[in-house]
């Protein structure tokens, strides 16, 4: 169950167990404790003898020293026992979640994962989720490899309020699934592969490689490279074990050890890229701290005392989007490029490589966002458009119009005076939701939780009237269920398309394409006369809410692989092999 006997532990421990094992994490804990512990009456209880330290004593102690650690951790402690001091109940619970994350991740040492780890178990926030945790990444294969941060994060979304608890289920069974070899991953419980690396930056804080397609973009992380449990690592008491990481430059190694080079007088991460030294040169050291004892300094090339690469990148990626997010119009790609520290051209495509959206996608995703949330209580369309940060009505009605499903005004007035029928029910693929107005169908939506589904339909119209459907409502579900399960066949069922003008003109491309074949967004393009308009189309075949009756399936890559699909890859690939097209 998410929660913590002391929220201040819990946030010391999780910080010691950047970058090291639970068990070291634990050893750890311990000599904290032995130096600065709070003895107990002799009374107080049989067998308990002191409590862990307080804030005040570890504020005022050099827990690098005690500790033997880097002093960035040590400093990341010390600022964790500061900011409890500072506040009258830092870790009580049922506070606002994105609050408590701005707070703590504002403290150095402390980010994303971390940040999110804490407030689910001492602020026993259920919706408290690190989506770029790779035991939740690695729980979730199923054999056909492990879903992307963004995928899982938008599985997640049916999970919501009560993510965290499904965090730890998925971290007991990946706990409980046998790693290679036979041997197990971590004990069941503990979140395997989940310790934070902040002042050393954990790797789901290293590198936010995945977002959402779509209208939602949210950081998501990746933590492909975060080092594994003790039970899957292999031993590196043996020097020949640690010389073959340093000759592989194997980055998997990178905080388990580092190694010096006499003749050069340095030390560096097992990951340096710098020339191979002579065996004779070398001698190895558990920590930064050991090898800076001992006389050394550390490689300015590879920073073994500082965040890895990753997470330097990371921390400028997430720095960028903060900026775009504050920023009452898109800033240029220079601007965010020196802010960042690096030239435009390579920034434009870190941040593209980390979140998977160029800079100029975010922006406009997060003001459609702005948008959405503003519409509601304005005073007008107009005034919302300027409010979210479009510089004219034009540029909204160009592009992020589209996300709304209807007109601007309309959905302003969330739905009034619209009644919408609707019936949620099973169908081969998970579940699905079918709506419709009295114009016809405006809703086919696939997925795995049926009240997710629901919820997205509230969410776009809190004030429609929604009602259960007759019994020839249950006639044209029935329908729409077997085109679910023979998309090949003609569909003949009355639609309420909506949507912008450019949009209807792809859907009605989509619905020519015939069965058992594809195209691609290119071809679509060219088809309408726009040919460099080739985003834009992919932009409406993501907008489309009518899974299978407009064919969104059907369109592929230029070479021919499957791209992102609303209702998932997986999904997409049944449809298409259900019309006889094999992939």
């Amino acid at each position: 169950m998410p929660g913590a006997w002391d929220g201040f532990e819990l946030g010391v421990r999780a910080i010691l167990g950047q970058q090291v094992s639970v068990a070291a994490a634990t050893r750890l804990a311990g000599r904290l404790v032995a130096e600065l512990r709070t003895p107990l009456p002799a009374l107080a209880e049989p067998g308990l003898t002191h409590v862990f330290p307080t804030a005040e004593r570890v504020a005022a102690a050099d827990v690098a020293q005690i500790l033997t650690m880097p002093r960035a951790r040590g400093a990341a402690i010390r600022a964790l026992a500061a900011a409890s001091l500072a506040e009258p109940d830092p870790f009580a619970p049922d506070q606002d979640l994105a609050t408590a994350f701005a707070r703590l991740t504002a403290i150095r040492g402390i980010g994303p994962w971390t940040a999110q780890y804490i407030a689910m178990r001492a602020l026993r926030a259920p919706d408290a989720f690190p989506p770029g945790d790779v035991g939740l990444l690695r729980a979730l294969d199923g054999g056909a490899g492990r879903p992307s941060p963004a995928e899982l994060l938008l599985r997640a979304e049916g999970w919501r309020p009560y993510r965290a608890y499904a965090a730890l289920h998925l971290w007991a069974a990946d706990a409980a699934r046998p790693a290679d070899g036979g041997g197990r991953r971590a004990r069941a419980g503990c979140p395997p592969d989940s310790r934070a690396r902040d002042g050393m930056r954990p790797v789901s804080e290293q590198r936010m490689t995945g977002r959402p397609r779509g209208p939602h973009p949210a950081p998501i992380i990746d933590e492909a490279a975060m080092p594994t449990t003790e039970a899957t690592r292999p031993d590196l008491s043996a020097d020949a074990m640690r010389r073959e990481a340093v000759s592989a430059r194997d980055a998997a190694y990178d905080g388990r050890f580092v190694y010096s080079v006499r003749s050069t007088g340095v030390y560096c991460r097992p990951s340096c890229p710098s020339r191979t030294a002579r065996p004779e040169n070398v001698a190895f050291h558990a920590t930064c701290a050991e090898a800076e004892d001992a006389g050394f300094r550390p490689c300015r090339r590879c920073r073994p005392n500082e965040a890895s690469p990753d997470a330097r990148r990371a921390a400028a990626i997430a720095g960028a989007c903060r900026l775009i997010d504050e920023a009452e119009s898109l800033p240029a790609l220079a601007v965010l490029a020196r802010a960042a520290g690096m030239s435009p051209f390579h920034f434009h495509r870190v941040f593209k490589a980390t979140t998977g959206v160029t800079p100029k996608a975010y922006g406009e995703a997060r003001r459609a966002e702005r948008m959405a949330k503003t519409l509601p209580r304005a005073s007008s369309v107009t005034h919302a458009v300027y409010e979210a940060g479009y510089g004219a009505a034009s540029r909204f009605y160009a592009g992020a119009g589209e996300r709304l499903g209807m007109a601007p005004a309309a959905y302003r007035k969330g739905g009034t005076g619209e009644t919408i029928r609707f019936a949620v029910g099973p169908c081969s693929l998970g579940a699905i939701l079918v709506a419709a107005t009295a114009r016809g169908v405006c809703a086919i939506l696939l997925g795995d939780d049926p009240d997710a589904l629901l919820r997205d339909l509230e969410d776009r119209f809190p004030n429609a009237a929604l009602a259960g459907g007759d019994a020839a409502f249950e006639a044209l579900v029935a329908q729409v269920v077997g085109l679910v399960e023979a998309p090949g066949r003609p569909a003949d069922l009355p639609l309420d398309i909506g949507g912008t003008a450019f949009q209807q003109r792809v859907w009605d491309a989509l619905r020519r394409i015939p069965a058992g074949t594809t195209a691609s967004y290119a071809e679509i393009a060219r088809s309408l006369g726009t040919p460099a308009a080739v985003r834009a189309v992919a932009r409406a075949c993501g907008a489309n809410a009518l899974a299978v009756a407009i064919p969104c399936h059907r369109v592929v890559r230029t070479d021919g692989a499957l791209s992102g699909y609303r209702w998932g890859i997986e999904r997409k690939r049944a449809l298409l092999t259900r019309e006889g097209v094999v992939r």
